[in-house]
This record gives structure tokens, C-alpha cells and sequence, in this order.
């Protein structure tokens, strides 16, 4: 009986330290997506902003721990790399390139080295707060390529976020959760397919990657949730933050470099004009109310 038991605590350590010993840390998958990460910096504008910059003395020898120098860019987000048919592109919000000047010299990124490349806009879709951009120089090797998330994210699942929050902190990695899937943001027009996520992100994260634990990207970091208090300020909410799914923004990714810049849509083709009554509220006053009648087709577009 007693060798049996050995044998079976034997069995048991053992498993468990096999257990352990191929179990996956995040390091090498965090430094590998960094590597596909970049700053998007906005040196031209067609509307001037206050000129915004990284800080700092550049003392550490990790190179994404060194300063970069944005001295004269007027903006700055974040984005990361990816590869269609061949060829190396950036993907980042429409925000944080949607001012910026069609120029020569107006849109660079800087790799975690802290090398520079020349961008141009190949295109983008503000209604999902996607862009894609396009290397004047196709970069070597240097540049590491990340790839979309084809699983189906998982409520619970662990993700990382990626950025440059405040513009002063290049390459920050917080971690969280997926919260909540298929959330819908938006105003006049709901857009569905955005992830909830815990994962700390805050200005300047704005187009960088939301990667799982195999280094995947998840998600487009796109919104922080911001709310009214009682007194009337805004709160700022960290455990709540969004970031577009993967399926979609790959989607849209392609139709943007396939499509001359833009994103295939459905739509009705159809013109409406929409009408409206005056109604007077208080005689003595003089007050009236504007009040909305049923809109009117117009015209029928052409083609559609």
C-alpha cells in the first residue's frame, strides 16, 4: 500500500510540475505585439490643434521604455501593423487622422525602436472610427506583423490594450477582461459589434491594438465611457472602455483597400426632404414650437 502511494504522489507532482512548466506566460506574446504597435503622429493639419508630444529623458536602454521625440506634431494616437496581400499597412482611428493634411510629410509613425516612417491615408470609415494607412516606403523585416482574432471572442477572456495614453506614455500594456460583447455605441445611428472591456485605456490610446493571450488582436481600441454626475461633470469610468471587434474591423479593412478607400454598404437609394409646422404655444408671449411632419421622398438616385 505504501508504494502505491508513493507512485501515486510521485504521478501527481510530477503531472503538476509538467502542468506548470508549459504553462504560456504573457511576456514574449507582449513584446511580440509591441512590436506590431506604433505612434501615429500628425505633423500637418488642414485645423490647427495645440501641438501634443512625448516627454521625457530617454534614460532606459529597453527601447520602448526611451522617450520619442514628436517634437512639431500637432496629434497623436495609436495604431499597429498588419499584412494584406503582401503588403504592410497601419490601422488606427479615423479620429486621430481625420485633420490631418493631405501634404507630403504630414502623417509619420514611429516603430518601438523609435524609427520613423512616412504614412498617406489610403482610406477609412468614420461611422465604425476605422483607417488604414499606408507605408510611402514599404518598411523590412524590422516591423512585426499582427493578425486579427478569428475565434470568436469569449465573455471572461483575457485581453491587453496597447497604446500611448496622454500621449506621454509610449507602449503601455494595462490588461483586463472582455466585459461584454456586441455593445452598441453611437448617436444618431447605432453601431453595433464593439467589445467591453476592463482593460484600461484613456486619450492617446485611441486606434491601438486590444490583443488576447496569444497575441492576437481582438479589437480596435476606439472609446472610453464617460459619464454625467449628479452635480453635472463628467466622470471618467476606467473599467468601462470599448474597442471594435476584430471580424468587423478586418472586414472593413479590406473592403477599405480593395474598394478605392471606401467601405461597401447597402443603402436605399432614395432622397427624402423633411418637413416641419409651426405651432404657436402661448398667444401672449408670442412663443412657438417646431414640430417634425412625415419626411417626403424627393428623388430616386440613379443606378441605386
Amino acid at each position: 500500500m505504501k508504494s502505491i502511494k508513493k507512485i501515486i504522489l510521485f504521478f501527481l507532482i510530477g503531472f503538476t510540475s509538467l502542468g506548470f512548466s508549459q504553462s504560456t506566460e504573457p511576456y514574449d506574446m507582449i513584446e511580440n505585439a509591441l512590436a506590431g504597435s506604433v505612434t501615429v503622429a500628425i505633423y500637418k493639419t488642414d485645423v490647427t490643434k495645440r501641438p501634443l508630444g512625448f516627454r521625457g529623458d530617454g534614460a532606459s536602454d529597453q527601447a520602448y521604455e526611451k522617450a520619442l521625440d514628436l517634437a512639431g506634431a500637432q496629434s497623436s494616437g495609436s495604431g499597429f501593423i498588419i499584412q494584406v496581400n503582401g503588403k504592410k499597412y497601419v490601422i488606427t482611428n479615423a479620429h486621430v487622422v481625420e485633420k490631418a493634411s493631405l501634404d507630403p510629410g504630414s502623417i509619420y509613425v514611429f516603430s518601438i525602436t523609435r524609427k520613423k516612417y512616412e504614412m498617406k491615408i489610403v482610406g477609412g470609415d468614420s461611422f465604425y472610427d476605422i483607417a488604414v494607412l499606408e507605408f510611402v516606403e514599404q518598411p523590412g523585416n524590422e516591423i512585426q506583423i499582427l493578425d486579427f482574432k478569428t475565434e470568436e471572442p469569449r465573455i471572461g477572456e483575457k485581453v491587453y490594450a496597447i497604446g500611448n495614453p496622454f500621449g506621454d506614455y509610449p507602449y503601455t500594456v494595462t490588461d483586463g477582461i472582455i466585459s461584454a460583447k456586441n455593445r452598441v455605441r453611437g448617436s444618431l445611428t447605432g453601431k453595433f459589434g464593439f467589445l467591453q472591456t476592463s482593460a484600461t485605456v484613456i486619450w492617446g490610446n485611441s486606434g491601438g491594438p486590444l490583443i488576447d493571450n496569444k497575441g492576437k488582436v481582438a479589437g480596435i481600441n476606439s472609446q472610453i465611457a464617460i459619464e454625467p454626475t449628479a452635480s453635472g461633470e463628467q466622470m471618467w469610468l476606467p473599467q468601462i472602455n470599448f474597442a471594435l471587434e476584430a471580424s468587423i474591423a478586418k472586414r472593413l479593412v479590406n473592403d477599405i483597400i480593395n474598394n478605392n478607400g471606401l467601405v461597401k454598404r447597402c443603402f436605399v437609394g432614395i432622397e427624402c426632404i423633411q418637413k416641419y409646422r409651426w405651432e404657436r404655444i402661448n398667444q401672449r408671449d408670442g412663443l412657438w414650437r417646431q414640430s417634425d411632419e412625415w419626411p417626403v421622398l424627393s428623388s430616386v438616385i440613379k443606378t441605386s
